[in-house]
């Protein structure tokens, strides 16, 4: 089927530090009710209060790769996003040239077409 709605919530990045982009776990949740709220009103106009009968998928987007840590209780902490670079120079430093090199020509085949 053809796509027949869309909505978007956009959530804040915190980079108090030099180089840091960390996310709140929560702030995605709330986002994706915010959304899904928004899409509700949209397609309620549209379509009618009846629209959710004729969707057979619901889809959700982010970015990846992101480290949560967590607890038996939840987040521990913010989420550190793929755009967090605290480590790129500690990193450069210790890992060797080569494993750089093959760890990227491994993922560069890992990554469908649509992804390039």
């Amino acid at each position: 089927g053809a796509p027949v709605g869309e909505a978007f919530a956009p959530f804040p990045t915190l980079s108090e530090l030099p180089h840091q982009a960390e996310q709140e776990p929560q702030d995605w949740l709330h986002s994706t009710e915010r959304a899904m709220h928004a899409l509700n009103s949209e397609l309620s106009l549209v379509q009618g209060p009846r629209w959710t009968e004729q969707v057979a998928a619901i889809g959700l987007t982010g970015q990846l790769p992101t480290l949560v840590c967590l607890s038996d209780h939840g987040p521990i902490a913010p989420a550190i996003t793929w755009r967090d670079g605290r480590a790129d120079a500690w990193g450069t430093q210790k890992v060797p040239k080569s494993h750089v090199r093959s760890h990227r020509h491994a993922h560069r085949r890992s990554i469908s077409r649509a992804d390039v």
